[in-house]
């Protein structure tokens, strides 16, 4: 016997429009305990790449951004690593307009 789902099927619009860019310098990085992954999309041909924890590799990173005139970042990041990766990277090259530690 077969059951029913019940789960809705949900009509989508024939009139829908593609959303617009706002900000296109933007970067998005993942904050990792032992790795971060930063993507640019269109703004290098390496639209993502990895950079270490250490010092020298957040410079690397936040380098790689200026390069690219980023003027924005977007962070997803849980726990103790991004406290510090926030830090570093904000009092060298970005002010964090608002940030609040969950």
């Amino acid at each position: 016997m077969k059951q029913k789902s019940n789960c809705k099927r949900v009509k989508q619009s024939t009139k829908s429009r593609p959303l617009s860019v706002l900000n296109q310098q933007v970067a998005c990085i993942d904050v990792g305990a032992s790795v971060h992954y930063v993507c640019v999309g269109s703004l290098s041909d390496e639209s993502v790449r990895r950079f270490g924890t250490f010092t020298q590799d957040l410079e690397e990173l936040a380098d790689w951004l200026v390069s690219l005139g980023v003027t924005s970042v977007a962070m997803e990041a849980t726990g103790t690593p991004s406290q510090g990766f926030i830090g570093s990277i904000s009092m060298t090259y970005w002010k964090v307009k608002d940030w609040s530690y969950v």
